[in-house]
């Protein structure tokens, strides 16, 4: 061997020697015998008088848990033991059991997930085409929603019903009234039948005022006992509602019992 090819050789030899001692070191980094041995639990301890941690002497093993500290929290060569969990509940939970403090499950079910759905968990979106609707803000179409169990889907969703555009500006001949929804003039429902009145009452229904609703309202009155005794003393087929009382203004018999009475109240 040359001069030349000798000096290449070695030159060789020294990379990869220092490769090698590079490469060992870098695979024991996480050896409690390479990290500084330092001082206990309390960084300050030192400066207090607390205990130094003294060198670990040896090699120690690798640990995939990591290394368990003395009663001072210096680092020893013993490995912390692996976490074991117990027996889980016989529950089938959707999106996983919550863990404990060791990372082990528990009987407890991980709530349903929240917020906005993104597009891995919704798929292909259904071929039909969004449109912004006559409110000028509604968007129907196509959305992908999540529901009370956390999944996401495709939901179809339709433009809001508009509001009635109609206005009363029409005054309805008498025996009708204003419908808002059909916007037009529609007859009154028909009177209400004979009240359910005792005996020797009358169905009085008022048309006066003031203020009265549609249909008018009915209710049960006694006309004068004296005013009925002269009608039938009289012999004159005379209507008791006459007999009625003043405030309920001129009353006609609209039918057997029953009295429709105008007090003249606009």
């Amino acid at each position: 061997m040359n001069g030349a090819s000798r000096r290449l050789y070695l030159n060789h030899s020294a990379i990869l020697g220092g490769l090698v001692i590079f490469t060992a070191l870098s695979c024991d980094l996480n050896n409690p015998l390479h990290q500084d041995a330092g001082t206990s639990k309390d960084a300050g301890a030192a400066q207090d008088g607390g205990p130094t941690c003294p060198p670990l002497g040896g090699a120690c093993q690798m640990c995939p848990n990591g290394y368990l500290s003395d009663d001072n929290g210096c680092a020893t060569c013993k490995c912390k033991p692996p976490t074991t969990c117990g027996p889980v509940c016989d529950i089938f939970c959707a999106y996983g059991n919550v863990p404990d403090a060791q990372g082990c499950p528990t009987c407890a079910c991980n709530p349903p997930p929240t917020g906005a759905c993104s597009p891995s968990e919704c798929g292909p979106g259904p071929a039909i085409a969004s449109q912004l609707c006559p409110d000028g803000k509604t968007v129907a179409g196509p959305i992908c929603l999540r529901d009370q169990t956390g999944a996401c889907g495709w939901r179809i969703t339709t433009c809001p019903t508009p509001p009635p555009t109609c206005v009363d500006t029409v005054l309805c001949i008498q025996g009708d009234h204003w419908d808002s929804t059909l916007c037009q003039c529609v007859p009154n429902p028909p009177p209400p039948g004979p009240c359910p009145c005792a005996t020797g009452q009358l169905c009085v229904t008022q048309i006066g005022g003031p203020a009265i609703s549609v249909p008018p309202p009915s209710q049960c009155e006694a006309p004068d006992p004296t005013c009925i005794q002269k009608i039938k003393m009289g012999g004159v087929a005379v209507s008791p509602c006459v007999c009625l009382a003043p405030s309920d203004g001129v009353c006609t018999q609209s039918a057997a019992g029953s009295c429709t009475c105008d007090n003249g109240i606009r």
